[in-house]
C-alpha cells in the first residue's frame, strides 16, 4: 500500500476565536506552533494538516455515543459550549505515528482542549482518560487510545487497528459481546506486541483451555474504502476451529 491511512482527531475546546488558538499553542503546548493549515512540533519537526471548525450542536452526542459511558453531565455540557474543534489530520499506519499524534493531541489538550475524539476510529476520551492511555509505554498501548470494538448478532469486529498499522479483527459465533471483545482485544494486543502476519488456517485462543478460532485473511468490508473506519490493510476473520 504507497498511501498511508489518514488518523484523524478532533478536540474541542472554548477559545473567543481562531487567533486566540494560534496564540494558546504557541505559549501553552510546550513546543508546538499553529500556522497555515500546520502543526508542528518545532523539536521533533513532526507535523500534521490542521483543520478547525465552528461549533457543532450534534458533538455533544457524538461524545457521548463515542465515550463509552466515561464522559459525565459537566463534561458534556462543556463540550456542548464548545466554540470551536481543532481536527489533527496526520499519518497513521503504525505505533509511532499513532504516539505522534496523541502527543500533539495532549498538547492540545493543554492549551484548553476539552476531550479527544478520535475520529478515524469512533472512539472518545476524557482528558484524563486520554493521558493515561497515551503515556503508557509499551507499543501496544496505542490500542487503548486508538481503537474500539462494536458487533452484535453473532458478529463482533474491532476498529481503528488501521491507525497503528494493522488489520483489524472480527468474529462470528455464539459469543456474547463481553466475551467477543476480550477475545478481539487479546488477539489484537498479540499481534501489536508481536508484529506479526499470520497465515491462512493458523488458529488462535486466549490460553489452553480457551475454545480455539480460526483465523483467515480477508478484505474490510464492513466499511466502504471512504470512510474513515475503512482499513486498507484488510482484517482478520475469527471463527470457531
Amino acid at each position: 500500500m504507497s498511501e498511508l491511512p489518514k488518523l484523524i482527531v478532533g478536540v474541542p475546546g472554548t477559545w473567543n476565536d481562531r487567533s486566540a488558538i494560534v496564540e494558546a499553542i504557541a505559549k501553552q503546548s510546550d513546543g508546538y506552533l499553529f500556522a497555515g493549515m500546520i502543526l508542528m512540533n518545532v523539536q521533533t519537526k513532526w507535523s500534521c494538516t490542521v483543520e478547525v471548525y465552528d461549533n457543532d450542536p450534534r458533538l455533544r452526542k457524538a461524545f457521548e455515543v463515542a465515550g463509552n459511558e466515561q464522559f459525565d453531565k459537566q463534561l458534556l455540557d462543556q463540550i456542548d459550549d464548545h466554540t470551536y474543534t481543532i481536527y489533527l489530520v496526520a499519518d497513521g499506519g503504525s505505533p509511532e505515528n499513532a504516539r505522534a499524534v496523541a502527543r500533539a493531541a495532549n498538547a492540545l489538550l493543554d492549551c484548553g482542549g476539552l476531550a479527544v475524539k478520535v475520529e478515524s476510529a469512533g472512539i472518545a476520551h476524557t482528558p484524563v482518560r486520554w493521558r493515561e492511555l497515551t503515556e503508557l509505554e509499551p507499543s501496544f498501548a496505542m490500542l487503548y487510545a486508538f481503537v474500539t470494538y462494536a458487533g452484535d448478532q453473532g458478529s463482533y469486529y474491532s476498529c481503528g487497528m488501521h491507525n497503528i498499522g494493522h488489520r483489524d479483527a472480527v468474529v462470528t459465533g455464539e459469543l456474547t459481546p463481553r466475551e467477543a471483545t476480550d477475545l478481539l482485544f487479546a488477539f489484537n494486543k498479540y499481534i501489536a506486541i508481536e508484529n506479526v502476519v499470520i497465515a491462512d488456517g493458523e488458529t488462535f485462543g486466549t490460553d489452553a483451555q480457551s475454545p480455539r478460532f480460526r483465523v483467515n485473511k480477508t478484505d474490510c468490508t464492513e466499511f466502504s474504502a471512504d470512510h474513515l473506519f475503512y482499513n486498507p490493510y484488510g482484517v482478520y476473520s475469527l471463527t470457531f476451529a
